[in-house]
């Protein structure tokens, strides 16, 4: 294995070598952590957002750093429910079937290859570099790891584009991937197969833009910029969404499959997302650097530290995209299964990236920065802030979606060409979905504390683990138990709070103890666990509240668009009104940092939207 940054430093040890040199890297203000430039009226913001609190600076920034990346993700997110929304109302969920299939493999290999693994390793290293060896070695790492990560995602792309016919059959052999199209449905396929195939060779470049868009993600994280890489994804939304409303008018009056423009809207959403970041990552000083040869990249020690974090996090990252082939493995065993589980666990995520992602994007600087100093107590405080508030509002999220499913199922997909026959699978697989929230956010938060300590084995071990309980779980629950879809979320469910409890486990061994010999493993998940049992109350009051705010507009289980819009916004306004009403009495210790939270975010949109 490679030294880290600065030359052979052992696995865990400091990066953060000496004090910062600049406000951006230490002690930032919340202002430029919202990811604003000018430094005016800060102390103002400052004084009105701290006033009374009682939290520390780095909870502050915390706070600040997950609002502004809460910001993106909503924007990212809608943007999202509207392409979905675009393919539900366009194709019937028997056609895309195929769609989902052949995004699978893309998609899988994206966390492998490029956001889920290497923007953190990237992140962790580059942002070391501009601190301790300045700008221009940043730059030249950058230049370094874009020089290999685009021939080898190249390579990747043919390979899955050349050998597609045998990686759709490897994948999908359930038999509801070979029964034929209704004859309105083919448009030259003959089966739900035929089109995965297809539409695997026209998504596979998505690889190579989204893989160099990783690279550009984690320098702007690296710097404090976080709204503009949360909300990159928006841009890969309005190219499929505009790819998909295209072919379906223009492709059959070329003699091309209606979904001919949704295939080739991929690849160039995954261009747009990579070409605005890179504007911004330009215009925020970033310019090219002499980078040598090959044989200057391999000696590089700071390219050497990113493949050391990156490989074992691929793996990783790969391990935890088994999971997901496994699901659609199983769910290929029936019609439109791998629809209903898709737009239900898209669903799931809007509360999951909000929560999870947010938290863990504005974690993990600090988190890296408190472990390079060998600072334990510092990491077990951002740690613990950051898992207080993923509890609180997590469950409180599951609850809620619990309460208003049929509703929010049919006020997003129920028009066009979606059934209510696929209304009912949606909201019950959504449903269950509900319960694994905090799983899905405590798993993002522990990865990143192996993370920040410069360790990525444990997560591997975990998910590893997972993989295998994944197979038997599914199989167990979809074909012995004869659960059929209903058995596919469980799976997942169930297998993310295993995997979390274990996380939770492997992670105490490294924590150590603190001055008074007391056990910040424990002192952690008290904390955590502690805000979960305080918030327990608020949640089952929102989902509660909520589920009245529905019966109260509407009873009636036949929704049509207004009724059902309806009922979701009265049962948000009655589950968040119920929610606030009951944790600032039950958990006034986890209601502050989420006010501040919402006053960041507020804060946030004044500043972007109100020049």
């Amino acid at each position: 294995m490679g030294g880290a940054v600065g030359g052979g430093l052992p696995e865990g040890a400091a990066v953060w070598r000496r004090p910062a040199r600049t406000p951006a890297l230490h002690g930032p203000a919340l202002h430029d952590l919202l990811g604003g430039g000018a430094r005016s009226g800060t102390e103002r913001i400052m004084a009105g957002m701290t006033a009374g609190t009682g939290l520390s600076r780095d909870e502050r920034q915390l706070a600040g750093r997950a609002g502004s990346v809460s910001l993106g993700v909503i924007l990212s997110r809608i943007t999202g429910v509207a392409r979905e929304q675009t393919l539900a109302y366009l194709f019937p969920t028997r056609m895309l079937d195929g769609f989902v299939a052949a995004y699978t493999f893309p998609n899988a290999l994206r966390e492998m290859l490029a956001e889920g693994a290497l923007s953190k390793a990237f992140v962790a290293t580059f942002a070391a570099v501009d601190h301790n060896d300045g700008t221009r070695a940043a730059h030249r790492l950058f230049i370094r790891v874009s020089r290999v990560v685009l021939p080898v995602t190249l390579a990747v792309s043919g390979l899955g584009m050349a050998f597609a016919p045998e990686v759709v059959d490897a994948i999908f052999a359930g038999p509801a991937f070979s029964e034929p199209f209704l004859e309105g449905m083919r448009f030259g396929f003959d089966t739900p197969r035929d089109l995965a195939v297809w539409m695997t060779r026209l998504m596979f470049p998505f690889l190579v833009f989204v893989s160099l868009g990783a690279l550009v993600m984690g320098g702007l994280q690296a710097r404090n910029r976080f709204f503009l890489p949360s909300v990159a994804s928006a841009f890969f939304n309005f190219a499929v969404i505009a790819g998909a409303v295209v072919g379906f008018v223009y492709a059959p009056r070329l003699g091309l499959h209606p979904m001919a423009g949704l295939g080739l809207g991929v690849p160039l959403g995954g261009l747009a997302q990579l070409a605005v970041q890179a504007l911004w990552f330009r215009r925020h000083g970033f310019r090219r650097e002499p980078a040598g040869g090959i044989r200057a990249t391999v000696r590089d020690p700071a390219f050497r530290r990113v493949v050391r974090l990156y490989l074992p996090a691929a793996v990783s990252a790969g391990a935890l995209q088994i999971h997901v082939v496994i699901s659609r493995y199983f769910a290929s065993g029936g019609t439109s299964w791998l629809s209903w589980f898709h737009f239900a666990y898209r669903v799931a995520q809007l509360p999951s990236a909000l929560v999870g992602v947010a938290l863990s994007h504005a974690a993990l600087p600090s988190l890296t920065r408190f472990a390079g100093r060998g600072d334990r107590d510092g990491l077990i405080r951002v740690l613990g802030r950051a898992g207080s508030l993923m509890v609180a509002l997590s469950t409180a999220a599951g609850a809620g979606i619990f309460a208003i499913a049929e509703p929010l199922i049919a006020v997003i997909y129920l028009r066009g060409e979606f059934t209510p026959e696929d209304a009912e699978g949606v909201t019950a697989l959504l449903r269950i979905l509900a319960f694994g929230l905090p799983a899905f956010g405590a798993t993002k938060l522990l990865t990143d504390g192996f993370f920040s300590l410069g360790t990525t084995r444990p997560p591997l071990f975990v998910t590893l683990v997972g993989t295998g309980l994944t197979w038997i779980v599914t199989r167990t629950l979809v074909v012995t138990a004869g659960l059929g879809h209903l058995g596919l979320p469980l799976a997942t469910v169930s297998v993310a709070w295993i995997s979390a409890s274990l996380l939770a486990i492997l992670l105490s061994g490294r924590l150590g103890t603190d001055p008074r010999g007391r056990s910040r493993a424990g002192i952690l998940y008290r904390r955590v666990l502690g805000a979960g049992l305080r918030s327990l109350p608020a949640a089952l009051a929102a989902g509660a509240a909520g589920r009245g705010g529905v019966w109260l507009v509407s009873s009636d289980s036949e929704w049509s668009t207004l009724s059902a819009l309806a009922a979701v916004l009265a049962g948000v306004a009655a589950g968040v009104t119920g929610w606030v009403l009951v944790i600032r009495r039950t958990a006034p210790g986890e209601w502050r940092p989420l006010r501040e939270l919402l006053h960041a975010m507020g804060r946030r949109v004044g500043t972007r939207f109100g020049r």
